[in-house]
């Protein structure tokens, strides 16, 4: 694929011309370059030891299925939609650690809809997104049996993979609720009226917001082949120089900021709440405590200590790591012009 080639509007973005039409470059989303990686930004978790022993006397050794009480008792249904690499699995995981909160991971709710229609009563649904949840919880990404490669986003004597009440439940799978937008805009649409209809309470969507140029940056530092998501070995004074890459990893952003925006225009979603990965960096508990607000649920202050004690205040400024030439700067300027959610970006902020 020739990358130099003006292929999309994002193109014609950055020389200022109409770009109206829709991208010809979403064709790389429905061949799913990169989509399946997971879809996570390590650096702001911190990677600390947990003995197992600790996680088997927290979490039940057997999964339960949910009880009617359970199931009635929940108040609101929770779906994220995004872009990989955005920081949306650190605010997943920390919810998922809340005491009223299951929250699955990569649960790929609009696909699974899709692909599996007649399963998707109310009970299935709760009880596919908690038993996710616990075998995340167990061996999963929010184990401890991650860390030993630095990957886990458990939190230690949290709620994670169990609830004291189950109030709040949902998925994040933010990247591939926008993947599944791009390659089929109407049954998407469908599958969210279709939602509402089922869970029957009401729907709140967590949209999770990272500086652009970082997002780029990082989808091409990992390296695709790679499912554990080792990084490229650069520094900023020697960072990945990569122009035709780069190109590419601009028009697959723009595509999912094109298939969100999309969405939330197309499919009427409302109720959405916009979390910056870099507020949640520099304030885990106000972020948090601005979640528990919008699910109207109360945020314990032992919980929000725990969360604000497993990241860290240093954002990942992955920018840096990457060398941009002025056409990639351009584009990517473009883009931040275009939607508005990302009007507070810029290289240097």
């Amino acid at each position: 694929e020739d990358a130099s080639a003006p292929s999309s509007d994002i193109d014609l973005l950055a020389r200022g011309e109409d770009a109206s039409a829709p991208s010809s470059d979403i064709d790389l989303l429905a061949r799913g370059e990169d989509a399946s990686a997971p879809s996570i930004h390590w650096g702001s978790v911190r990677r600390q030891k947990k003995d197992p022993v600790l996680l088997n006397q927290v979490l039940p050794t057997r999964f339960t299925p949910l009880s009617r009480k359970d199931v009635n008792g929940v108040e609101k249904f929770v779906f994220f939609v995004g872009y990989p690499r955005s920081g949306h699995s650190i605010v997943g995981s920390m919810m998922d650690a809340h005491p009223d909160i299951i929250i699955a991971h990569e649960f790929m709710l609009f696909k699974k809809w899709l692909d599996h229609p007649d399963f998707m009563n109310r009970s299935y649904l709760f009880n596919a997104l908690y038993q996710d949840s616990y075998q995340d919880a167990k061996k999963g990404w929010r184990s401890s049996l991650k860390d030993d490669k630095g990957y886990s986003l458990d939190i230690a004597s949290s709620w994670q993979g169990r609830f004291r009440q189950l109030r709040i439940i949902g998925d994040k799978s933010g990247g591939q609720t926008a993947l599944m937008y791009s390659m089929s805009p109407k049954r998407t649409c469908q599958i969210y009226q279709e939602l509402i209809d089922t869970v029957k309470v009401p729907i709140r969507i967590i949209h999770v917001i990272r500086n652009p140029f970082d997002m780029i940056a990082t989808g091409m530092l990992y390296k695709s082949s790679n499912v554990a998501g080792e990084k490229r070995n650069v520094t900023r004074d020697h960072p990945h120089n990569d122009p035709e890459l780069l190109l590419r990893k601009i028009r697959l952003f723009h595509s999912f900021a094109s298939a969100v925006q999309g969405m939330i225009s197309n499919c009427h979603l409302k109720n959405i709440l916009d979390i910056h990965h870099a507020d949640h960096v520099k304030d885990p508990k106000g972020t948090l405590q601005q979640i528990c607000d919008f699910l109207e649920v109360e945020c314990p202050e032992d919980y929000l200590q725990e969360c604000d004690d497993k990241t860290y205040k240093q954002l990942s400024m992955t920018r840096e790591l990457v060398l941009w030439n002025e056409k990639a700067h351009t584009m990517v300027k473009a883009v931040i012009k275009k939607f508005p959610f990302f009007h507070r970006y810029s290289f240097d902020h």
